[in-house]
């Protein structure tokens, strides 16, 4: 749902649909069901993949959209850094926020927004994506994330366009 970015409706509508099958006694055993769901609820992986390339989230400073980020990010750098427990210690501790690296609005497309310009910090090192360059590398590279001191690294040769969109992918 928040990586297709789809409402709980259309969920709750499969599920409803499913249940109603079940209950008509259409639908036998775990092996039907498991199918029907996932031809009704479950996208493929190419649909993943291309909808992950655009994914952008707005605001992510507080509330809804700020859960719905950490949690992203921490998945994500849970598989790419062995570092800390990324979800715990966002979600337990609750000492990170999310951060966007700069400003980038090229052509008719605001990358700034792309989850690819996104991370988590420590609240106690948090930056503006308006602050001048070499504080906000200062604060990742004193971050103990080593996926923020990677990031510090980018951040120091250049920040553009296409390294968001590649960080992207790769994500």
């Amino acid at each position: 749902r928040t990586i297709m970015n789809e409402g709980t409706n259309k969920l709750e509508t499969g599920f409803s649909e499913i249940a109603r099958k079940i209950y008509d006694d259409s639908l036998h055993g775990v092996i039907e069901i498991t199918k029907e769901m996932e031809v009704k609820l479950l996208k493929s992986n190419s649909e993943l993949e291309a909808k992950l390339q655009v994914l952008a989230k707005e605001g992510g400073q507080k509330g809804q959209k700020k859960w719905t980020l950490i949690y992203l990010l921490s998945k994500i750098y849970d598989d790419q850094f062995n570092d800390i427990d990324y979800y715990k210690e966002t979600f337990i501790e609750d000492n990170f926020v999310t951060v966007q690296l700069a400003n980038i609005k090229e052509g008719p497309e605001d990358l700034s927004g792309y989850l690819g310009n996104w991370t988590i910090i420590e609240n106690n090192r948090s930056f503006s994506p308006d602050d001048k360059l070499d504080d906000r590398i200062n604060s990742l590279k004193s971050s103990r994330l080593n996926c923020n001191k990677e990031l510090a690294k980018k951040l120091a040769n250049e920040w553009s366009r296409e390294i968001i969109l590649e960080r992207q992918k790769r994500m």
